[in-house]
C-alpha cells in the first residue's frame, strides 16, 4: 500500500507551484484553510540519501567477521537454537 494519494500534477497551476516552492525552500508544512478549519497540510517531501559505495576499510571490516563464530557453536548447537525459537507463520501449503 501506497504512503501517498494520486499524485497531482502542478505543471499548468502556477499557484501551486509557488506554494510547492515554498514549502521546499522553508522545509515546513504548510496548512491550508477553509472557514477557519485545517482541511489539509503540504509538507515537505522526504529528503533522499545519497547511496555511498562502501570503503576499503568497511569492505575490510566486514571481510575479518567472516567465520569469527567458528569452533564456538556447531551446526547442530545452531539448528536446536533455531527450532527453540519456533515459528507463528502458518505452514505453506503446495
Amino acid at each position: 500500500m501506497s504512503e501517498y494519494a494520486k499524485p497531482i500534477d502542478i505543471t499548468t497551476s502556477t499557484e501551486l507551484q509557488r506554494l510547492a516552492e515554498q514549502v521546499r525552500t522553508s522545509r515546513l508544512p504548510v496548512p491550508l484553510t477553509q472557514d477557519d478549519e485545517i482541511v489539509a497540510v503540504v509538507r515537505p517531501a522526504p529528503k533522499r540519501r545519497a547511496l555511498r559505495s562502501p570503503s576499503a576499510s568497511d569492505l575490510a571490516a566486514t571481510r575479518s567477521t567472516f567465520g569469527a563464530l567458528k569452533g564456538i557453536l556447531d551446526p547442530r548447537t545452531m539448528k536446536a537454537i533455531y527450532e527453540a525459537r519456533g515459528s507463528n507463520r502458518s505452514p505453506v501449503k503446495l
